[in-house]
């Protein structure tokens, strides 16, 4: 998932993490090495060769995950997209949601 973001275009580390503390010692890491220079603005984007690999992976993966969200049916692969959705945004879904 984090490489697929990556792939649509350059994102900085925050999006990509669920971790906040990880991100911001990853990225002070970075600034201490001379890699970067502002932790602030700090994004994250990958190489050609790395978008084509992404590509890759994701052709192949593809049709064993519509084969199995179409055995679960659409009502279910909605409520599991909400669910990550909220897992993501640090939270869950209300009765409301669903």
């Amino acid at each position: 998932m984090v490489l697929r973001a990556a792939s649509r275009g350059a994102v900085s580390p925050t999006e990509l993490s669920t971790h906040p503390s990880a991100t911001t010692r990853t990225s002070t890491r970075l600034v201490r090495s001379g890699t970067t220079a502002d932790a602030r603005r700090l994004t994250v984007s990958l190489t050609d060769e790395g978008r084509r690999i992404v590509g890759h992976i994701a052709r192949r993966i593809r049709p064993e995950l519509q084969h199995r969200f179409d055995a679960i049916g659409l009502d279910r692969v909605t409520e599991l997209l909400d669910t990550l959705h909220a897992f993501l945004r640090g939270g869950v879904p209300d009765s409301s949601e669903q």
